[in-house]
């Protein structure tokens, strides 16, 4: 009986330790991972701090007027929105009546007309006496810009605030004025004659009408926007104005600079791409035609996706949109052309 011999294995047997990692190659994604995590975490803050910082930096908060009179009447006037497209900002105003413009119910003493410059309609508006003043919207228009200039559109404007009482009083003083001179009740006539003298006093001489003090309290900060004031020097007594610079806030430019660069960048990728694809002779797969009919559709909402951004043909359609549209329409119609006009390449059977 013949014994057969088995050859002796020729494999060769690995170390232990071969088959498992070092531990300086198993810690560096470790450590490759935290700095990643750590470094959008100093982002986010670094970004946080910022946006606290352009938020305090785009807002406008602006006093002027005589704050020391202690009659007149004080004004508080917020920017709640603004309209590039149709040049308009919407302002609420609020009135606080000072001294002897007041009653102990907070009504008003005396009627008061008040005159705002600026505003788009209704100028002059007339407040009876013994009813309050109740707040209101008033529209000024924009001025010294055009939305069609975004992102580096700016607009001026101004608020103007002028009030006078009617020189006669209502019938019961104020607290002030009766602790000082008992007898100026018998000085007062009636709520409703006084009314009824401002109405002859409106159609009559304007004598009757005293200008008084007028503060003005503005605030404005909108989203996307950056405020500027700067009071304005009163053109007659009792008027007090502030002036308004309207532009795009820095997140917004910032923005739209990437959006412009990309577009730009992405319309250079696509020329290489054609110019390559055109001069290799090769015929261009239907994958890179359907690509660059997709990014043909897909600039245009890119473009439409930023924040306040007017109807085509503003300033940032001329810098980076129509040439990078008409670049991928351009290399969109060669590559059709090759397609059909160069045989595909058959694969070579194995």
């Amino acid at each position: 009986m013949s014994i057969t011999k088995t050859p002796p294995s020729t494999k060769r047997t690995s170390p232990a330790g071969a088959r498992r990692s070092s531990p300086t190659g198993r810690a560096v994604p470790l450590v490759v991972s935290i700095a990643v995590v750590c470094t959008m975490l100093s982002a986010s803050v670094a970004l946080l701090r910022g946006h606290h910082t352009e938020t305090a930096d785009r807002s406008a908060v602006a006093q002027v007027g005589d704050t020391s009179a202690a009659d007149g009447l004080s004004v508080s006037a917020w920017l709640i929105a603004v309209d590039q497209q149709r040049q308009q900002a919407t302002i609420r105003l609020n009135f606080v009546p000072r001294g002897t413009l007041t009653t102990p119910d907070g009504t008003l003493a005396a009627p008061l007309r008040l005159t705002i410059n600026g505003s788009v309609a209704g100028q002059d508006r007339s407040y009876e006496a013994g009813k309050p003043m109740n707040a209101t919207d008033i529209t000024i228009g924009l001025y010294d810009g055009s939305v069609m200039e975004y992102p580096f559109d700016r607009f001026t404007s101004s608020l103007t605030i002028g009030a006078a009482v009617f020189a006669f009083a209502p019938s019961t003083p104020t607290d002030h004025v009766a602790a000082e001179d008992p007898m100026a009740a018998t000085d007062y006539v009636d709520a409703e004659e006084t009314t009824d003298l401002a109405e002859d006093g409106e159609r009559g001489s304007s004598t009757d009408w005293k200008a008084t003090a007028v503060t003005i309290d503005f605030s404005g900060a909108l989203h996307g926007l950056k405020v500027r004031t700067a009071p304005l020097a009163a053109d007659r007594a009792g008027t007090t104005g502030v002036s308004l610079a309207i532009s795009r806030s820095p997140t917004t430019l910032a923005l739209a600079w990437f959006t412009m660069i990309l577009l730009l960048a992405i319309a250079a990728a696509v020329v290489a791409l054609t110019i390559r694809i055109t001069t290799s002779g090769r015929s261009p797969e239907s994958a890179v035609i359907v690509l660059l009919g997709v990014l043909l559709f897909g600039f245009a909402a890119l473009r439409n996706s930023m924040p306040g951004a007017p109807a085509f043909g503003a300033t940032i359609d001329y810098i980076a949109f129509f040439l990078a549209e008409g670049a991928v329409a351009g290399c969109l119609l060669a590559l059709v052309i090759a397609h059909f006009r160069r045989p595909a390449v058959s694969a070579k059977p194995t």
